[in-house]
Formats: structure tokens, C-alpha cells, sequence
């Protein structure tokens, strides 16, 4: 029986992944209560983020050319200190193994390489709220619950404190209303009320607003695919970029053809 290869997810996993994480969903809820109807658009968003940015580390099982398996590991930095101290606390989420592919230890290689990935970036602890039914499996690969441990508690410090850490950088936009229903899935979480708040008037009226994404660089990319539909007013290092790249391929379709 051939080995998987454990590996970091990469672009072109992107639809296996939405598939799955639906698929992990629906082993637990009624595919009939769907609520969230732009669920693909989403998490297409926040895979091409987590992939292209440092805040998440995503392993992967291939086999046969296909993900079988996934681990999300997301990396948490902690304040600096005058001594030494490690770095990062890291929280293991979204574990998943296909079902034909189940007790053959491939969810097992897959942790265990986030294991040692998380030591390589200087992680000092790894939490994981396991289910009732995964307790004994994640206690094999190590996992223990601390003596005194609360774990609402810690989640609660722990998700307020990677909102407030997560990086920002703000964009101010001018496009039609009806463009909005489509930027939502891609801005920062603080921004997309903001968002959902403009939505309210006329679709054709053009409006200006500022949003925030997560850089500069998933900005850029991600306000490229608009084309003239979106105009960047600001910051001016991405007007300006937006603005060269659209000089280049300008250039490229005056050219004489093949």
C-alpha cells in the first residue's frame, strides 16, 4: 500500500479543502440547515490568506494525487520578553480524515508533522479542543490535559487575543454598491460588518469606504481581480501598484498578436 506524503497545503488544494471541510460538517449537522450560503466563497478566502500568509500552518495528506487528510495549525505570537522564551503558542483545528481512508494512521502522520513543525517555529505549547470520541486519539500523540486547566477560559483569552494580534492594513475603495456582495468574503474580519452595512441603498449608486485586509500583498491580489469594477483611492503604495500593473498589461495586449 503506497505512503501518503505528508506535506504544507498549497494553492491548487484550495477546492479539496472546501469540499472537506464541508464533508467534516456534515458528519455532525443535517446538510438541509445550511445558513451560511457563501460559505465556498469564505473559506476559498481565508485558505488563499492562510496559505499565502505565516498565521497558519495547513498539513496535508496526498496520496495518489489526492488530500485524504488535513491538520489546521495556527501560530500565535506571544509579547516579547528581555529573556529568553518561546515565541509561539499554536492551536491544532479542523483535523480531518476522509472516512475510506480512517484507521490507517494517516491522520496520525499528519499530527505528528505538525508536532514537528511547531517545535521547528519555536511553538511552546499546542491546544487542541478535542472531541469526546478524539480524546483518546490526540492522548496517543501526546496531548494531555494540564491539572487546573480551564479550557473556556483560555479559549476565550486566546481568540480575543489572536483578533486584536492579527495583522491589518486598510484600503480605501470607491465601486458600485452591488460590488460589495462579492468584496465581504475578502476583507478582515473587523471590516466585514462595515461592509454589510453599506450593502443598504440603491446597487448602482458608486460610494467610497474604507476596508481592511490582512496586507498589502492579499489586498493587491485579491482588488487586481476587479478590474475597473473596484478603484483604489489609497493607501498610495497600493494605488500604485495597482495602477503599474494595469500599465503592463495594457502594454501586452497592444502588441501584435501570435
Amino acid at each position: 500500500m503506497a505512503e501518503p506524503l505528508v506535506r504544507l497545503a498549497q494553492l491548487g488544494d484550495i477546492d479539496e479543502l472546501v469540499r472537506m471541510r464541508a464533508d467534516f460538517t456534515f458528519e455532525h449537522f443535517d446538510p438541509a440547515f445550511v445558513t451560511n450560503p457563501g460559505y465556498e466563497d469564505e473559506c476559498r478566502a481565508f485558505l488563499e490568506n492562510a496559505i499565502a500568509g505565516g498565521g497558519w500552518q495547513i498539513w496535508v495528506a496526498e496520496l495518489d494525487g489526492s488530500v485524504v487528510s488535513h491538520a489546521f495549525v495556527a501560530l500565535v505570537d506571544k509579547v516579547p520578553r528581555p529573556i529568553y522564551a518561546p515565541r509561539r503558542i499554536a492551536y491544532l483545528t479542523n483535523v480531518y480524515t476522509r472516512p475510506e481512508h480512517r484507521n490507517r494512521g494517516i491522520g496520525a502522520a499528519v499530527i505528528r508533522r505538525a508536532q514537528e513543525a511547531a517545535r521547528e517555529a519555536d511553538v511552546e505549547v499546542i491546544v487542541v479542543w478535542p472531541s469526546d470520541e478524539s480524546r483518546d486519539f490526540y492522548a496517543r500523540e501526546g496531548f494531555e490535559r494540564p491539572e487546573g486547566f480551564d479550557l473556556a477560559e483560555f479559549w476565550d483569552e486566546w481568540s480575543d487575543r489572536f483578533e486584536r494580534e492579527r495583522p491589518r492594513f486598510d484600503a480605501r475603495l470607491r465601486l458600485k454598491r452591488v460590488g460589495l456582495r462579492y468584496l465581504r468574503p475578502l476583507v478582515h474580519p473587523d471590516g466585514r460588518s462595515a461592509v454589510e452595512e453599506a450593502r443598504h441603498g440603491p446597487e448602482l449608486e458608486t460610494i467610497e469606504l474604507t476596508v481592511p485586509f490582512e496586507r498589502l500583498d492579499y489586498a493587491y491580489r485579491e482588488l487586481l481581480t476587479f478590474g475597473r469594477d473596484v478603484e483604489v483611492l489609497g493607501p498610495p503604495e497600493l494605488r500604485e501598484r495597482i495602477r503599474a500593473t494595469a500599465e503592463e498589461v495594457v502594454a501586452l495586449y497592444r502588441q501584435e498578436g501570435p
